[in-house]
């Protein structure tokens, strides 16, 4: 209730507001019994019935009307792929990656394509350094994808 409850104060961060309400509506779905305790010991009119109304309606609506859990913006993946590992099947073109030996190093490396030569697959990658853009060919096992922010 009370997540439901953070995501109607924050309806103006609608990403946000959307993915608590998912994840509140597969709660009530999955925990039924437990929605019905929280309906006996609320009493109407109080605060969070209106909020528990809206809850239990937004949870009747159709799967398709409910809002998609985010996905990651840089790999496109959900769960991201952050950190883990480059392999031919997880490839995804132009998303930011690091180097396994030196995840730190400055410049950053974005996928450009897939290619096949013998014996292994590799793709290729610029790296932009001083504001000049390079492409170089590696292959998989030395790279992990990098999907956090510098920031963060």
């Amino acid at each position: 209730l009370e997540a439901a409850q953070v995501a109607e104060l924050n309806f103006h961060l609608e990403e946000f507001s959307n993915a608590v309400f998912h994840k509140c509506t597969s709660f009530v779905k999955d925990n039924l019994e437990s929605v019905l305790q929280i309906f006996d010991s609320e009493e109407v009119g109080e605060e969070s019935s209106c909020t528990l109304h809206r809850l239990m309606a937004r949870t009747n609506r159709p799967e398709t009307e409910q809002p998609p859990p985010p996905i990651c913006d840089n790999c496109k993946r959900d769960p991201c792929l952050h950190g883990e590992m480059m392999t031919e099947n997880n490839f995804v073109a132009g998303v930011l990656i690091c180097h396994i030996s030196n995840p730190s190093m400055t410049g950053f490396r974005k996928t450009i394509r897939k290619m096949c030569s013998s014996p292994i697959f590799a793709f290729s990658f610029s790296r932009t350094v001083s504001g000049k853009r390079t492409q170089f060919l590696s292959n998989f096992s030395s790279m992990k994808y990098k999907c956090v922010s510098e920031n963060e």
